[in-house]
């Protein structure tokens, strides 16, 4: 992960410390704890461009119900895009056409 880190950010990166779980249908996690939060923001802000290349999910540590409540978010937010309308959703929140 330091690798891939460094990289994507084309500087060194300092990591504290990194665990590996097995989530949910046996997938494996790689819980990374770095240690300047700007690194952690920018690293946040590639995970699109780490995901094409390289096929590895970049997201924060998240609950499962964190998990649960986004992803219902997002099929909510697929739903009404189907149906044309404006939507804008967060981790937290959806608006459709500007309501809450």
């Amino acid at each position: 992960m330091l690798r891939l880190a460094e990289r994507v950010m084309e500087e060194k990166v300092k990591i504290r410390g990194v665990e590996e779980r097995i989530g949910e249908r046996r997938k494996e996690i790689l819980l990374v704890i770095m240690e300047k939060e700007e690194d952690k923001e920018e690293l946040l802000e590639r995970s699109g461009e780490i995901r094409r290349k390289w096929e590895i999910i970049v997201d924060k540590d998240l609950t499962r119900e964190e998990r649960w409540l986004r992803w219902r978010i997002l099929e909510k937010a697929r739903m009404e895009r189907r149906r044309r309308r404006k939507v804008v959703n967060d981790n937290r929140r959806i608006w459709i056409e500007e309501k809450e």
